[in-house]
């Protein structure tokens, strides 16, 4: 599958599998999702910008979290962890019933 979209004709790409157009859409660096009919539009006009695969926006970098502790003012993630602490596990109903 090396050979460039471009040398295809219209028919032997309506001939391909969908898994062998969208590997060459692949290549060619084209959105490689839709119907067979999209994926032949975009490989016989591949410098149409719309059928160009759109780049990545770099992530923004995380803000450091704050440390717990006798510097931090903020108490409320010390109250999250005592919530959590105060759940109790769930009792069976069968068990209360045996002790009688």
């Amino acid at each position: 599958m090396a050979e460039e979209a471009a040398s295809y004709t219209e028919e032997q790409l309506n001939e391909k599998k969908v898994v062998e157009l969208k590997a060459l859409c692949k290549e060619k660096g084209l959105k490689s999702g839709g119907k067979k009919s999209d994926l032949i539009t975009r490989l016989l006009d591949p410098e149409n910008e719309e059928h160009k695969k759109k780049k990545a926006k770099p992530k923004k970098a995380k803000k450091p979290k704050k440390k717990s502790g006798a510097a931090n003012d903020d108490k409320s993630g010390d109250a999250k962890a005592a919530k959590k602490k105060k759940k109790k596990p769930k009792k069976k109903a069968n068990a209360a019933n045996d002790d009688k």
